[in-house]
Formats: structure tokens, sequence, C-alpha cells
């Protein structure tokens, strides 16, 4: 939806963070577009409470950021691909505000491989990659994920029903990890 004006104008309403996800292919341009157009205010038409056509200004969100979720040839998550993000955000004088997806492509839609993206985007922060402000697991409290049975009763409670996920205890081993060594300043 990043190329969606629809959703870049409703994102310079919201009074909330919006991230911007780089493409499935991998190109980051048209996410670091769509935070520059959402900083923008604007105007659409919409309805009322009362059921009558409006027209709805917004003061823009300057609260945007690039979300790395790799692409369809390689993850996006190493030094170098994070490097060139933020100069491509600088370059159009956006503050550079990187979230990195440690599932996706960055992970090869593998979830047992978040752990690995997330330690290197840990060691990067370690490094004093301040541009990076977070990142992203794909977690339930089940590990793996399940097709939608006919007969809703057989879905399995805490199970994925999308995307492949780790689940609640190895989340939290995880986060757990990357906490001490962002305390203590160093991997362990």
């Amino acid at each position: 939806t990043t190329e969606s004006q629809t959703h870049r104008t409703l994102a310079s309403g919201m009074s909330v963070a919006v991230g911007f996800k780089n493409s499935t292919s991998g190109e980051i341009a048209t996410a670091v577009n769509a935070i520059k157009s959402a900083r923008q205010s604007a105007a659409f038409i919409g309805i009322d409470k009362s059921g009558n056509t409006a027209i709805y200004r917004t003061t823009g969100n300057d609260c945007g950021h690039l979300i790395l979720r790799g692409g369809d040839h390689a993850p996006n998550y190493y030094e170098e691909d994070v490097e060139a993000a933020a100069a491509l955000m600088e370059k159009m004088s956006l503050p550079p505000s990187i979230i990195i997806d440690c599932s996706h492509a960055n992970s090869r839609k593998d979830a047992k491989r978040q752990k690995r993206v997330l330690r290197a985007v840990i060691d990067q922060v370690v490094w004093g990659k301040s541009e990076i402000k977070g990142f992203m697991i794909e977690s339930n409290l089940v590990p793996g994920c399940q097709a939608i049975p006919a007969d809703p009763k057989d879905l399995v409670y805490g199970l994925s029903v999308t995307d492949n996920c780790i689940g609640w205890e190895e989340t939290e081993e995880a986060l757990r990890k990357a906490a001490a060594v962002l305390r203590n300043g160093k991997q362990e």
C-alpha cells in the first residue's frame, strides 16, 4: 500500500507512528516517498457522522518510518542496507527512522531464522546504528502456522493462520537476550 495515495493521505491524518514497508521486490524508494508524502497536509472527501459528504483536512504525520522487510532477491537488514536506506531518507530531507522486520524476506520466510536477523539488528544498534528504531518479530502463542479448516472449531488456539511464527517461549527468550545485550552494550 505504500504506492497508494489513499493510504498515504490516510497516514497523513493519523496521530500515531506509521510504518511503510519496502516493496516485496525489495525496492525502498517507494516507501520513502510514502513517508515524505504522509508528512504533508492533505485533503480528502469523506462522510461525516451525519452521513453527509465532507472535506477532511489533515496536518501531516511526521512520525513515519521505513520498515525493511527484505525483497524477492535478498534480505535487507544488513549494515550496508541500513546505511543505504538512511542515506536515501537523508537525501529526501527525512530523519532516518528504520524498523527491521525480522520475518518475511529477511528471514526467507523461515520463522526460526528470525532470531538470526534479530542478533544482526541488535549488533548494529550496539555498534551505533541510531537510525534503527526497532524491530518486528512474527510471534504467536504456538509456533508454526495452520490453514483455516472447513470447521472453525478445528482451529488451534494461538497458532497463526497466516505466516509461520515463533512461539511464546522462543519469543520471550529472544527478547530477554536482546534486552540484555542492549543493556550490556555487547553480544554475549
